[in-house]
């Protein structure tokens, strides 16, 4: 799952669906989904699989593999069989868009367009909702949404147009974070590099694909500064 991806696509190198269409470029759905040319299969060394002449020609990335990987649009059925997953060839994108996975499933189901995720911890499974809940967690049958502690999100505010190519807004989940803490002690360090400048860098964003918490350099000196004096004053050990 990708908070930051706008495309849901699975290698479909082994599948050969009925229900496969593709998406023909100058059309409507096509910039919906910022395809930005018509597909020439002929251009790509391989060819990918279901690359198709004139087809919405689009970019996905591969956050997993670092790679970005040009193809032609289309669209298919969705079934879901079983509530777990595994050996999974694809990804769902996650992203603040009417496109997204939970966006579509909100509209087709007359849900709430809001999602949830529980990511996961061993040996704890993840779990996602779409519509805004109950949230329940078997073997507990709960609902614990009234118990959540909530931040809000906060917009990107700006124009996408000065930095990439497409305008549509930039479209992952913000915060506004105002300062860090350590042990109960104020971090010093300057808070304006927290938030999103006027060219449009900075800000604080969750991702679903790094597996660390990553900070500019000069905020991640003082935070390792911070911690060190902290843990040594709490005489902790590695």
């Amino acid at each position: 799952m990708d908070l930051g991806g706008q495309h849901t696509w699975f290698n479909c190198d082994e599948f050969d669906l009925p229900t496969y269409k593709s998406i023909s470029c100058n059309t409507e759905k096509c910039r919906k989904y910022n395809g930005y040319d018509c597909m020439n299969c002929a251009l790509l060394i391989p060819v990918p699989p279901r690359c198709i002449n004139d087809g919405c020609a689009v970019t996905y990335a591969n956050q997993f593999a670092a790679q970005d990987i040009n193809n032609s649009l289309a669209e298919d059925a969705l079934f879901v069989e079983s509530t777990n997953a595994s050996g999974t060839k694809g990804m769902i994108g996650l992203v603040n868009t009417t496109t997204s996975l939970p966006a579509h499933m909100s509209s087709q189901f007359n849900l709430p367009h809001k999602f949830a995720l529980c990511l996961p911890s061993s040996p704890i499974h993840g779990h996602m909702f779409v519509g805004g809940g109950p949230y329940i967690f078997p073997p507990y049958y709960k609902n614990i949404a009234k118990k959540l502690i909530t931040t809000k999100l906060v917009s990107y505010p700006v124009d996408t147009d000065k930095i990439y190519i497409i305008t549509d807004p930039y479209d992952e989940y913000f915060v506004d974070i105002k300062s860090i803490n350590i042990d109960q002690k104020l971090v010093p360090l300057n808070a304006s590099l927290l938030s999103i400048n006027k060219d449009g860098f900075g800000g604080t964003t969750f991702s679903t694909l790094s597996p660390f918490t990553s900070l500019q350099t000069s905020l991640y000196t003082v935070f390792v500064t911070a911690f060190t004096e902290a843990s040594a004053h709490r005489k902790m050990k590695e």
